[in-house]
């Protein structure tokens, strides 16, 4: 009798056990489920949060590039951009200038031509000579002697000899002076001899006298001594007049005593005392 209560006893302990088991199981089973509910959710709540913030940026981003682009289409910003690239990139100013309409088109050009010129004048010259249709000819002469006399300051011969009968006398009269001065600037003598033997040649006078005396005057700073010469051989007492007293400071650079024998030479007591005064002022 003893043996079978112990048997059913033992038999409930063991339904009991596997009771509690299932429990146990089942409770486990729904907190994974919970668990794995919440981090789905947790989940999507990120990647919300993430696909929110990053729209946000994507907003931000798009609104600036707007806001960019409105201010470089404004006509002063734009002209800001291509006055800038003037002195820059004058190649990318004129592709600029080639695709807007601007109210400011023939200062924006000037200003263009004036810096392109001093870089690669011949590309500057064919680019222009492209938008001649653009301006009055009024306005493409002011262009074109600007470009023009920064060509004759960096290729005055070429200048000289290409350009004399496509321009008009007046500023083929005005660019003797530029050439003058840029052929000084490569070979000071060459640029001597040349407007010696212009002076034959219809030159207004005024502007021949102007272009001589820039040439001495950087002949004088390269060679003191050879410029004195060729000055006090000229016969042009007027252009003597005015060069004398350059000519003795550009000596007394060398040797003031030289200088003061020099001024002794000379046969104006004018010329002597404009030396004199000139070397009283170093």
């Amino acid at each position: 009798m003893k043996v079978k209560k112990r048997t059913i006893l033992s038999f409930v302990v063991g339904i009991s056990l596997i009771v509690l088991s299932l429990i146990f199981t089942k409770l486990q089973s729904s907190s994974q489920v919970k668990e794995s509910k919440d981090y789905t959710q947790s989940a999507n709540n990120t990647s919300s949060l993430l696909s929110q913030n990053l729209n946000r940026q994507n907003q931000h981003q798009n609104k600036n590039t707007i806001n960019q682009a409105n201010v470089l289409t404004k006509p002063d910003s734009l002209e800001k951009v291509i006055y800038a690239l003037n002195e820059t990139n004058p190649e990318k100013s004129a592709l600029l200038l080639d695709t807007q309409t601007l109210d400011n088109a023939f200062a924006l050009t000037l200003s263009l031509v004036k810096n392109w010129s001093l870089q690669t004048p011949s590309a500057a010259l064919d680019w222009l000579e492209a938008q001649k249709n653009k301006f009055s000819q009024s306005e493409y002469q002011i262009l074109f002697r600007a470009l023009l006399k920064n060509y004759a300051l960096q290729e005055p011969e070429f200048v000289f000899y290409q350009f004399k009968d496509l321009t008009t006398p007046q500023l083929w009269n005005e660019l003797i002076y530029d050439i003058s001065v840029g052929w000084a600037h490569k070979n000071v003598y060459e640029a001597w001899y040349w407007l010696s033997e212009l002076e034959q040649e219809n030159i207004n006078k005024t502007t021949h006298h102007g272009a001589y005396i820039a040439v001495m005057e950087i002949y004088l700073q390269e060679d003191p001594i050879a410029a004195s010469q060729l000055i006090m051989n000229s016969e042009n007492n007027h252009l003597k007049k005015q060069l004398i007293p350059k000519t003795a400071l550009a000596l007394a650079t060398i040797d003031l005593h030289s200088a003061l024998n020099w001024i002794e030479s000379l046969n104006n007591k004018a010329w002597q005392a404009a030396a004199r005064s000139a070397l009283e002022s170093i």
